[in-house]
């Protein structure tokens, strides 16, 4: 399925799901979510958006999110 997006230097927005996810330039995930929209990596892109997630990938399940 595609998801519509948009990207700049500043922000990126990618529709999922009927919504729009915007992550700024001062998130973390940024830069991450930013690069793998441009390649077309959406199911990564998609999993910058939860950060929860994001943490226990990071940390191989060692943290959690309460």
């Amino acid at each position: 399925m595609k998801h519509p997006y948009i990207v700049s230097n500043d922000s990126a927005t990618v529709i999922y799901d009927g919504k729009p996810y915007t992550i700024r330039k001062g998130n973390p995930n940024f830069s991450q979510f930013r690069k793998a929209l441009l390649k077309g990596k959406m199911e990564k892109a998609l999993s910058f958006l939860d950060i929860e997630g994001a943490i226990k990938d990071f940390s191989d399940g060692a943290l959690s999110v309460c």
